[in-house]
């Protein structure tokens, strides 16, 4: 009896070690190259440095586009997609596209992810880029109201439409409100114009970021 009470408590010694094991072990065998130590890289500085091979194209929105990163790396990367890049179309008649909200996305080494990127199209009068219409990646704006816009903390708050309201303001510098083009949206798939009360935002956020209201002809009048 004796015996076999030994052999038992040896037995679930043993268990227990194993268990233990279990969960000690593969930590302490991780990688040091692994997601919580890797290397965070902005998209600039990646393609520069030949760390990733990208590729990007739409989405047949006005609101995204979707880019395939491919690591070159022997190390975990996290690339940076900063508000402010921009993503030229190929084709004439189709927009190019600037990010407006910072997006991160994980690499393994060599590995390779599509992601779905925040944006807003830079060119009124064209088409929505689709899948098939290769978009390439030329930098951050050289519109310095464009990018103070894209990167000051109170436009992040704002919805689609807005956002690309007061993108359109600087690139395109409509008249007026009634010459925007308009946004369509599940109300009104047609799409619809700034109202007045857009455009009074529009103006306080460019007031707050410091882009002069004067130099843009919608805004450039006293709100009602």
């Amino acid at each position: 009896m004796k015996v076999a009470l030994g052999c038992g408590a040896i037995v679930v010694l043993l268990m227990l070690g194993g268990i233990i094991y279990a969960f000690v072990a593969p930590k302490a065998q991780q990688s040091p190259d692994t997601a919580n130590t890797a290397n965070t890289v902005e998209l600039a500085e990646a393609c520069s440095k030949g760390y990733i091979e990208l590729q990007a194209h739409g989405t047949r929105s006005i609101d995204s586009f979707e880019v395939s990163i491919t690591s070159k790396s022997s190390k975990y990367l996290v690339i940076k997609i900063l508000p402010g890049m921009v993503f030229t179309s190929t084709w004439p008649a189709t927009q190019s596209m600037i990010v407006v909200a910072e997006k991160l996305i994980s690499l393994s080494p060599k590995d390779s992810v599509d992601s779905v990127v925040e944006a807003a199209c830079i060119n009124m009068h064209l088409s929505a880029p689709w899948s098939s219409d290769e978009l390439v990646f030329s930098g951050a704006t050289t519109n310095e109201d464009l990018l103070k816009l894209v990167q000051f903390p109170a436009f992040q708050t704002l919805g689609f439409s807005l956002k690309q309201f007061a993108i359109w303001t600087i690139t395109d510098n409509p008249p007026s409100a009634d010459d925007y083009m308009g946004i369509s949206s599940g109300f009104n798939p047609f799409g619809t114009g700034p109202s007045q009360a857009n455009m009074d935002t529009i103006r306080g956020l460019f007031q707050s970021a410091g882009i002069d209201t004067a130099k843009y002809y919608a805004l450039s009048g006293s709100s009602a």
